[in-house]
């Protein structure tokens, strides 16, 4: 058994794998993991033969742990405890103080034993498609920085390597003191990370109104933000739930502000 960061030839079996799991993976994920963040996905080679892999994405304070998933046939044989503590040990080398990751329920004991404790829900929540809407207002120049800072507050990190390429196709949004990326997508697109200074229902309602049609939208929301009422009205609806959960040295960031991921779950 060898763990090793990703070969080019290596993705077509990953996203085989993830689509055994029903597991959605947007295009802009795909382009991370396929260009510059190939060192930061790794497989779990048995005799030849790719049997797993996860992803581990180190920022300055904080890393994450995602993407973790093995073949169904080589399962009950150490491979994801295998993967899951390679990860681990390279964001800890790597100097992160704050280990990230989202667990199902039936995970979550798994990362409770690890040191991992949760700290919020995040809630899928899909728009299907509908007819074009309003669009956007245009944003203002600064308005990627506006995010970034935004971000760097809740999370107590900087994590620009992250939403510069996210954003690099897609739309900065404002709404009154909320910001947002809605991230570009052929046939599905990603609504995060989504930041609110003050939680005003109703910037949160009109920054929903405003999105432009054209494909669904899909986002993580963290259940503190309290939108139930807001997405569902708005016609989106509820797909599944994960945990929020944190490995830390330190105590970090409350979170205070954050709304949605920037990613459906496996790199924050």
């Amino acid at each position: 058994m060898r763990i090793e960061p990703l070969q080019r030839g290596d993705w077509p079996r990953f996203i085989e794998l993830a689509g055994a799991e029903s597991w959605l993976v947007p295009e802009s994920e795909r382009a991370l993991f396929q260009n510059g963040w190939r060192r930061y996905l790794f497989s779990l080679r048995q005799s030849e033969r790719i049997c797993g892999f996860v992803s581990a994405v180190p920022h300055q304070q904080g890393g994450w742990i995602g993407n973790l998933i093995v073949a169904r046939d080589c399962r009950n044989r150490g491979y994801g405890a295998a993967l899951f503590e390679h990860a681990v040990q390279l964001l800890e080398r790597a100097g992160c103080r704050d280990l990230w990751l989202t667990a199902s329920v039936l995970g979550r004991p798994l990362y409770e034993k690890k040191g991992f404790r949760a700290v919020d829900r995040t809630v899928r929540w899909v728009l299907a498609e509908s007819g074009a809407l309003q669009p956007p207002d245009a944003v203002a120049a600064d308005g990627l920085e506006m995010l970034c800072r935004q971000d760097r507050k809740v999370w107590g990190d900087c994590r620009r390597d992250l939403l510069l390429p996210l954003a690099q196709q897609g739309t900065v949004l404002r709404q009154g003191r909320s910001i947002a990326l809605l991230q570009a997508g052929r046939q599905r697109r990603v609504l995060g990370p989504w930041l609110s200074e003050h939680g005003d229902p109703a910037d949160h309602r009109r920054m929903l109104e405003r999105l432009a049609g054209g494909g669904e939208i899909v986002a993580d929301i963290v259940a503190s933000a309290g939108l139930e009422t807001v997405l569902e009205a708005a016609g989106f609806r509820r797909l599944g739930e994960n945990a929020l959960m944190v490995r830390s040295r330190q105590r970090p960031g409350q979170l205070e502000g954050l709304v949605a991921l920037a990613s459906l779950g496996s790199i924050g």
